[in-house]
């Protein structure tokens, strides 16, 4: 019986099933095309980000009106690493060692954002695995190249116009009190570039459409490897148009500074030229050495390679970012080591001084939020070890199994999940780039789906079945979390946390003349010196290292203004270790004081004796030679002048200095941000742990039946129907009990049952039948069908390139 085709649709299938088979019409434009290849007009519209977004709701539509959704390889790891980071949410207020304190409502803001794109990011992929047919790969390929050119002319823009920066319509049509919110400001408001002083002068670097410079240049390493596969393949005009592109990008990709670019892109040429070589393809091979050849000639020749030279004789900001990854990974390790924090903090100080931070003098001297500078630190602190594993075991993952494929279209996304690789230490992905990362997933998630020869179709329904399953395993997993931090919570306590503010004027304290005043720093380092935590120790009964432990010394930026903090389980035992740090600091410091000024007084009187004693002399040789010239006398008064000024600074030293004053009396702050710490590793790891075990365990309990008959192979649904002699009885119990099966293209029984064979005809005029591209085969077997005959048709089923979507066992005493 034929029947129409997906893309042409059918107006004489019934009304339910030209519903469930909308999808199948193909849409004029995709929504990943729209948002990739229409980023230009959304970045000046101000929604090139929201596109993605919006995109990103169009493909959960048309997911959701498909009947099986297929999941590719390794979404279950992906689930989790969301379902992990989730845990961030219990700690986004906790204060994590080493930066501000405080609580921000705007973390939340925040978290949510960099969610949505994580969610964003997987609908993509999901999407790209289900619509092979909708969506052909070449039209990704497509989408991502032009989005490349996009950035090439982004980059020039942002050299010919760097200072370029308007209100987008968006921008114009909201609130001025949203609009204005920095987060709102980078993701609506266009500029074409970031000027900075890298080299030593001011210069643009690219930026169109991001913020950001480096957003640019990883997006642009992410899709250069597609745009040289799509259009090397498109005929020698879109040859030589696409050296012409590669040439120009040179320009920008140079200017931009970004030395992670040009890294990752030597990395990733190198890896493209053995893989052709291992793919046999030595035209392509030799291809890639003269493009490397010609590269490497132009930026001898030209003045983009005295730019190159410049930046990798300029570290800039190497230091600052090693002491920011170090810092970060500190923070996490100490204060949440499996969960993360949720978002950012800012740093407190900066690594030069406790006091540091961003001025009018120096708006640059605010080290950048902890978290940033790369994706590996990113996750470190957001989402802790745990997530870092996960989120490598998914793209790891992905590129092992694939990096030997020979099918030609995985070099692209195999180049962009290696980039993201190599990168991670260096730039974070978590907008665009992050879409595009699980754009080249999905690409690779279809050549699993086409090269599979499994039987056991990986779908949404099948994935939840074994937690349908087993749900209270994952409930006791969740129990079992919140106990186990509960009970570490009632055997540890919450700590108090003692604190009180003192103000430090700037003095000498080295005892020389004209010396330096101390720093903040060194201020501090008194605070923590061995008087103080002995005397701490004392006061306490607590042992020197664990007062060296809790006693902790913070400043206000820009100020001279120290925080002493003392955290202790005991209320009473914080108070005192506070109240004893800052007398004894301020004892310290008045005897460092009085050594001072009696090493200034001892100092300046021996000055003043030997000034008092040439002048005496200088005066008595006058006398006695009664010779007065006038450059004698000149000398004679600069002398007598000079031991007055000593003298009247004597007297000044008499005066003590202020020594510090308590700013502020002593805060008792019980902190729950341990607890919280526990609460949130204890529940992520107790609902991942139930997962997996639940997992496991309807993995097993849908194996177990396969022992006892044939009916259960492929964990397939099967319905069992009785053979019925009456034909109006048949009508009603094929109508209720399989009426979830259609639409169905084929009906397949067991060839050695005759039983299954008059049901298979029977079914064929009664069933409503589906479009030959559903694919969707019902398997018929008897009670007595064994499980090689199953099996084997099954396999059949396969080899058909159709997809069983259950088992009907006809069950007849008579058979």
């Amino acid at each position: 019986m034929p029947s129409p085709t997906v893309e042409q649709g059918s107006a004489s299938a019934p009304p339910e099933r030209r519903a469930k088979t909308v999808l199948g019409r193909r849409p004029p434009i995709d929504p990943l095309v729209i948002a990739f290849v229409g980023a230009p007009a959304w970045w000046l519209l101000g929604l090139f980000q929201a596109m993605f977004f919006i995109a990103a709701a169009m493909m959960v539509v048309r997911l959701a009106r498909m009947r099986d959704v297929l999941i590719p390889r390794f979404m279950p790891v992906l689930l989790i690493f969301m379902l992990w980071t989730l845990g961030g949410l219990i700690t986004l207020q906790v204060n994590a060692p080493g930066a501000v304190p405080g609580e921000s409502m705007g973390r939340y803001l925040t978290f949510s954002y960099r969610y949505a794109w994580l969610v964003a990011g997987a609908v993509f992929l999901l999407y790209i695995t289900n619509t092979p047919r909708l969506l052909a790969t070449e039209k990704i390929h497509h989408a991502l190249s032009w989005f490349f050119v996009v950035l090439v002319g982004g980059g020039i823009l942002g050299l010919l116009l760097p200072l370029v920066e308007f209100p987008s319509l968006l921008e114009a049509l909201l609130p001025r009190r949203i609009s204005q919110i920095p987060l709102a400001q980078e993701i609506i408001h266009p500029n074409t570039a970031q000027v900075q002083s890298i080299l030593g002068e001011p210069q643009p670097r690219p930026s169109a459409p991001f913020s950001y410079t480096n957003e640019w240049g990883f997006a642009i390493a992410l899709t250069l490897p597609f745009f040289v596969y799509t259009w090397w393949r498109l005929g020698l005009r879109r040859r030589v148009a696409m050296f012409v592109i590669l040439a120009i990008s040179a320009v920008p990709i140079v200017s931009s500074l970004n030395r992670g670019v040009w890294v990752s892109l030597a990395i990733v040429a190198v890896f493209i030229a053995m893989r052709s070589a291992f793919l046999g393809a030595p035209r392509t091979f030799f291809a890639f050495l003269a493009l490397g050849a010609v590269t490497a000639f132009v930026l001898v020749a030209s003045p983009l390679g005295e730019t190159v030279q410049q930046r990798f004789a300029t570290p800039h900001s190497d230091e600052g970012r090693t002491e920011l990854s170090l810092h970060t990974v500190n923070s996490a390790l100490e204060g949440s080591p499996l969960i993360g924090f949720g978002t950012t903090r800012d740093v407190a100080g900066n690594f030069n001084s406790i006091a540091g931070g961003a001025s009018a003098v120096c708006p640059g001297c605010e080290p950048p939020p902890m978290g940033t500078h790369g994706q590996a630190w990113f996750l470190i602190f957001t989402t802790g070890l745990g997530g870092l594993l996960l989120y490598l075991t998914v793209l790891g993952g992905y590129f092992v199994r694939h990096v030997r494929s020979r099918a030609p279209e995985a070099g692209p996304p195999l180049a962009a999940l290696l980039t993201s690789l190599v990168t991670m230490p260096i730039y974070n992905s978590n907008t665009v780039s992050l879409v595009i990362v699980f754009t080249s997933l999905g690409l690779l998630a279809r050549l699993d789906l086409r090269d599979s020869t499994e039987q056991e179709p990986r779908t949404m329904a099948r994935l939840f079945l074994p937690l349908r399953r087993a749900g209270w395993i994952v409930a006791l997993g969740l129990i079992l979390g919140v106990a186990s931090a509960l009970s570490i919570q009632a055997l540890v306590g919450s700590p108090v946390v003692a604190r009180q503010s003192v103000l430090v004027p700037a003095a000498n304290m080295t005892g020389q003349e004209g010396a330096r005043e101390m720093t903040l720093d060194s201020e501090a380092q008194l605070v923590t010196s061995g008087r103080i935590l002995t005397q701490v120790s004392g006061a306490t009964g607590r042992p020197p290292s664990e007062v060296a432990e809790g006693l902790t010394v913070g400043a206000a930026p820009n100020t001279r203004v120290l925080t002493i903090s003392y955290t202790d389980k005991d209320a009473d035992v914080a108070s005192i270790a506070v109240d004893t740090a800052v007398t004894e600091y301020l004892e310290l410091r008045a005897d460092l004081s009085n050594t001072t000024q009696d090493s200034l007084e001892q100092r300046r009187a021996a000055r003043y004796d030997s000034l008092s004693n040439a002048y005496a002399d200088l005066q008595s040789t006058l006398r006695s030679t009664n010779f007065v010239s006038t450059t004698t006398a000149d000398t004679l008064t600069g002398l007598r002048d000079e031991v007055a000024a000593n003298a009247g600074g004597l007297e000044e030293s008499e005066d003590a200095a202020e020594l510090g004053t308590r700013v502020s009396d002593i805060r008792l702050v019980r902190s729950n941000d341990a607890f919280l710490v526990r609460l949130g590793s204890g529940i992520a790891l107790g609902t991942v742990g139930g997962l997996v075990l639940a997992f496991l365990w309807g993995r097993y309990r849908a194996g177990a039946p396969r022992r006892r008959g044939p009916s259960e192979i492929a964990g397939l649904r099967t319905v069992r129907v009785p053979h019925e002699a009456d034909r109006e009885r048949w009508d009603q119990l094929y109508t209720r009990r399989l009426r979830s099966f259609p639409p169905l293209e084929v009906v397949l029984p067991d060839p050695a049952s005759p039983t299954a064979v008059e049901v298979a005809n029977y079914l064929e005029t009664r069933l409503p039948r589906g479009r030959r591209s559903s694919r969707r085969a019902l398997l018929l077997i008897s009670a007595r069908t064994s499980l090689g005959e199953a099996s084997e048709l099954l396999a059949t089923c396969r080899a058909m390139r159709l997809r069983p979507v259950g088992i009907v066992q006809v069950e007849s005493p008579n058979v």
